[in-house]
């Protein structure tokens, strides 16, 4: 291919450009759809720490309570709903600490992000090669796109959640350029 315009209007190039741009959006949404799942895992830690240790303190209280009472020998009823009704609140506490499931692995999120950096620079090179001047023959481009294709379909065997506020924070930041690699194509296809 000798024409450099006419070499970057090849319909394979372009194809091979969209999966960069593709490349840019995934890796930075799960960089942030990482670092949700870290703070909501941290907001839950606390809390299931809070509830504990509530739960503990319940506990205490009613056991004093509850020997308190039956040193008295029964003289006041009210105490033992009072004591009942803690010992029953503090088992639900217990009951719903030990139902509540493990918080989402963020690190899954990470190395899939780290895998579309991987993707993302390989395609950059391929790029930039393309840049140079170099012969491309349309059978190497060929060749490039149906790797991208399948390495982009290995990663997306394994299915994450990523939320819309991911991938609009993603785009903002792209448009703003706050991660390095990216360029005006990735931010006019915003």
């Amino acid at each position: 291919m000798g024409n450099n315009e006419q070499f970057f209007n090849n319909e394979i190039f372009k194809r091979i450009i969209e999966y960069r741009i593709d490349f840019a959006y995934t890796r930075q949404s799960l960089f942030n759809a990482s670092s949700r799942i870290n703070r909501k895992n941290k907001r839950i830690a606390l809390r299931n720490q809070l509830l504990g240790l509530f739960s503990i303190l319940i506990s205490i209280f009613t056991l004093s309570a509850l020997t308190l009472y039956l040193s008295q020998a029964l003289n006041e009823i009210i105490i033992l709903y009072i004591v009942s009704g803690l010992s029953i609140f503090s088992l639900m506490i217990s009951i719903y600490l030990l139902s509540t499931k493990n918080p989402e692995n963020s690190k899954l999120y990470l190395d899939k992000a780290e895998a579309y950096v991987i993707l993302f620079k390989k395609i950059k090179n391929f790029e930039a090669i393309c840049k140079s001047n170099i012969e491309i023959t349309n059978e190497k481009l060929s060749e490039k796109l149906t790797y991208f294709e399948n390495e982009q379909e290995k990663l997306l065997k394994i299915s994450l959640d990523i939320k819309k506020e991911d991938y609009d924070l993603a785009k903002k930041q792209i448009r703003n350029r706050k991660n390095y690699g990216y360029d005006e194509v990735d931010e006019n296809n915003t």
